[in-house]
């Protein structure tokens, strides 16, 4: 007999543990590194270096006591049937209203689990804004706002999870062995509805988004013509987002007739106009070399594994009867909960894959960018110290966590592309 719940436990510690060992390791150079770096020292003051030193450690510092809680809690969680309570009072309320059928039943389940999380989050990124943020001089948000943001979050989970969830119920139940296709199927409909529908209806529920204008975007307009981005005032925006904090930002999103930059307006503020176009020039690196495209069939893979491999497992009472339940029968939503505890490490691995081709990816968007003549890094440093980014990471430390490069790899990346550049253009 298989015991899937050792296994869970085991691999879920195991992760934790390492990642625990990693935070250490970070933490270690972090108090042992008590001087500029030598491939920065000639851009940053003394000062500003020991103000980042303190912000990446207190942030290293609330990544391992969240984690570690975390890990508590998903124990005790385990230790009491937190999860078969709240299914079968899932099945009380839902016979109380005379729906009792599975899909009215994990409707309450769900509610229930997100009700949960929402509730025991909010403390921590309380912590996080107000305090460790606000201690940086990064906070902006205002109380009001913190608690809008939370409810419409809450509400658009609850919307649009239950409908989702309803459905995909509807075909696990109905396609059998085959419910891995038939609901990869059903997540690629999502992906595409949400790659559409986001950017016009949820995003400005959060932000305001403003066209670029003025000389700033006639010169992005005349440099995305170079590239053959289609842009317009359709396309290319300027977020508020420094009424939340001061981090700067921008970022490429969408696919097809969907595609929009999304600049920051603390980047806007900050960076010189050559920089902001040395910042556009990677974010067209991106949209040229579909890197976007890319990152989502890679995602593809692992759904249809992971879906897969559940469809192996979903009728596998052991699995239900080992974390308290009674068996797999109307159960697809408990289900899949405890098999994504099981999966975790497979998870965690595809994670790694991604990140890998991540780093590669913004590399080649560096490199692009300096084909189109921006032959420095200096809008890199600006936006790292001006984020109080970490300067030095342990090896394994980035390697886990990280989907982009750090400073001095891509700094150092540039450079040599820049020397190639430039012997090329003699």
């Amino acid at each position: 007999m298989v015991n899937y719940f050792i296994i869970s436990i085991s691999f879920f510690l195991l992760e934790h543990f390492y990642s625990f060992y990693l935070n250490f390791r970070q933490s270690k150079l972090l108090k042992n590194l008590t001087k500029v770096p030598e491939y920065c020292k000639d851009r940053i003051t003394q000062e500003d270096f020991k103000k980042s030193q303190e912000y990446s450690k207190a942030k290293l510092d609330y990544k391992t006591l969240t984690s570690t809680i975390q890990v508590l809690t998903t124990l005790l969680s385990f230790y009491y049937p937190v999860y078969p309570y709240f299914w079968n009072l899932s099945l009380e309320l839902a016979e109380k209203i005379g729906y009792s059928n599975e899909i009215i039943r994990s409707c309450f389940f769900f509610a229930f689990t997100v009700g949960v999380s929402v509730i025991t989050e909010i403390p921590f990124s309380y912590y996080y804004q107000f305090i460790l943020e606000e201690k940086f001089g990064y906070n902006r948000m205002t109380r009001t706002l913190f608690i809008k943001d939370k409810i419409i979050s809450t509400l658009l989970m609850i919307g649009f999870g239950l409908p989702i969830l309803s459905l995909a119920i509807y075909i696990i139940n109905w396609s059998g062995p085959q419910l891995w296709f038939y609901c990869w199927l059903l997540l690629v409909a999502i992906t595409l509805l949400s790659i559409t529908i986001y950017p016009t209806f949820i995003q400005p529920l959060f932000n305001k988004f403003t066209p670029v204008d003025g000389e700033l975007a006639e010169s992005i307009f005349a440099l995305a013509k170079r590239v053959g981005f289609p842009a317009s005032k359709d396309t290319i925006f300027v977020v508020d987002n420094s009424k939340r904090d001061g981090h700067m930002n921008a970022y490429f999103y969408g696919l097809f007739g969907t595609k929009r930059i999304v600049l920051y307006d603390t980047l806007v503020n900050e960076l010189d106009k050559e920089e902001l176009l040395a910042v556009m020039g990677h974010e067209f690196g991106h949209y040229k070399m579909s890197h976007t495209l890319k990152q989502m069939l890679l995602v593809q893979v692992h759904l249809v594994t992971l879906l897969y491999a559940f469809s192996l497992l979903i009728n596998d009472d052991q699995l239900y009867q080992q974390f308290g339940f009674v068996s797999s029968k109307d159960s697809v939503l408990v289900g899949l909960t405890l098999f994504m505890f099981l999966y975790s490490p497979i998870d965690r691995i595809f994670s790694l894959l991604i990140n890998i081709f991540s780093r590669k990816y913004e590399f080649q968007a560096d490199d692009f960018a300096v084909e189109l003549g921006f032959l420095n890094s200096n809008h890199l440093f600006k936006l790292h110290f001006k984020e109080l980014g970490c300067l030095v990471y342990d090896p394994l430390y980035s390697a886990y966590h990280h989907s982009h490069p750090t400073l001095v790899e891509r700094s150092n990346n540039i450079d040599k592309k820049v020397a190639l550049y430039k012997l090329k253009n003699k």
